[in-house]
This record gives structure tokens, C-alpha cells and sequence, in this order.
């Protein structure tokens, strides 16, 4: 594995970089649902591989065995960090202010930056304690949440590429104009 955090930091923070610069103009190309459904499901993939990996870690013989493991761990990081920043990372804060009408949108935009951070400030609170709980089983939570999001994307979040808020808003409620 990577035994320099050092090093595992900026390959993560590389990846983040990387994968905003090429999903910014492919928002517009693919759709911002079809992008968050590509997200939100290998994100979950990503953390259920996670799982498989540290069990076969803690169950590995001989250290090489292990750091075996250990730079798949890492590169199944990477990889969560890529679906992460393709999706559920930028495109949540654009698509609120798609789906609400002008004379709501800065109150509904600052409601769900409240909401992402107080989401974010409960995943930074437990997840050493759901790490150190669960052992080798600390990612599946996290990634069974990341696969009723894609359910909950698939169900009710409209594609929103090329059309305006009165058009989105339609869709979602053709009661709301009238």
C-alpha cells in the first residue's frame, strides 16, 4: 500500500482536481442526473469494493499479500474520489438553484448548503467511531447510503441539461404556474 500519507494526499487531491476539470464541460454533454446516478452508484461500488478489500486484508498471510491489497485500497480511493467530484460533489450545488423559482432561490440555496454541511459534520463525527465499530465492514454503511441515493436520483431527480427553471418546475409539479 501507501505507506506515505503524504503521498496518499495528493494523489487523492490530484484525482479531485482532475476529475472536476473533466466533468465541468460534460455537465452540460451528459446531463447532470445521468451524472449523478454514474456518481452516487460507483461510489457504492467503490466503498462495497472497499469492504472486500480490507476483509481480504485482514485475512492475508504475508505482508506482501497485504500491500497488495493495500495499493488496490488505494486506487479504490482514487476511484471514489473521481465519482465523487463526476457527480455528487459539484453538481449539488448548481442543481438547486435549477429547480427553484427566482424569488425563492437564495433562501432554498442557503437551506441546502446548511443541510450539506451539517451532513458533512455528521460523516466527520462518526466515521472513526463506524470505522472502529464495524472493522473491515466501516465503508458498506457508507456505501448502502450512496446506492439508495442512486434509487432516490433514479425515482425523483429530473434531468434539468438544456432546460430553464419554468420547464424543470413543470416537470416536477404542473400545478406550481397555474
Amino acid at each position: 500500500g501507501v505507506r506515505n500519507t503524504y503521498l496518499g494526499s495528493v494523489l487523492l487531491s490530484v484525482a479531485n482536481l482532475l476529475a472536476v476539470l473533466a466533468v465541468t464541460p460534460l455537465m452540460d454533454k451528459l446531463g447532470r442526473r445521468f451524472l449523478l446516478l454514474v456518481s452516487s452508484i460507483g461510489m457504492g461500488v467503490c466503498c462495497m469494493l472497499l469492504t472486500v478489500m480490507f476483509n481480504a486484508m485482514d485475512h492475508a498471510q504475508q505482508s506482501q499479500a497485504q500491500n497488495s491489497w493495500g495499493i488496490l485500497v488505494v486506487v479504490c480511493m482514487v476511484a471514489y474520489v473521481i465519482f465523487f467530484e463526476c457527480g455528487l460533489g459539484p453538481i449539488p450545488w448548481l442543481i438547486v438553484a435549477e429547480f427553484t423559482p427566482i424569488e425563492y432561490r437564495g433562501s432554498m440555496i442557503s437551506s441546502s448548503q446548511v443541510v450539506n454541511y451539517g451532513c458533512n459534520t455528521i460523516i466527520a463525527a462518526t466515521t472513526v467511531s463506524l470505522l472502529r465499530g464495524l472493522g473491515a465492514f466501516g465503508f458498506a454503511p457508507f456505501g448502502c447510503v450512496c446506492l439508495v441515493g442512486a434509487c432516490l436520483i433514479y425515482f425523483y431527480i429530473p434531468e434539468t441539461k438544456q432546460k430553464n427553471t419554468k420547464q424543470i418546475i413543470s416537470e416536477m409539479d404542473a400545478t406550481y404556474y397555474h
